[in-house]
């Protein structure tokens, strides 16, 4: 398990393409991921690639236990 950042901490709800895909391109070796804040078109993305995402949970400690337990 590891924290990967995307630098989309300042993101303003509006992103190119070119962004998307590098996100998801960071992300496309994971098995299972835990995202707060992630639009519908990058959720596809996902999808697509069978990446499992969690939206549900309150702090990362939060996710960590959930996803131990699982």
């Amino acid at each position: 398990m590891e924290i990967r950042k995307t630098g989309s901490d300042s993101f303003t709800g509006r992103h190119s393409q070119e962004q998307l895909n590098k996100i998801i391109g960071l992300l496309s070796d994971c098995g299972t991921v835990l995202v707060s804040r992630i639009g519908m078109g990058a959720l596809e993305e996902l999808k697509e690639l069978g990446i499992a995402f969690s939206t549900d949970y309150i702090s990362l400690k939060h996710a960590q236990e959930k996803l131990v337990i699982a």
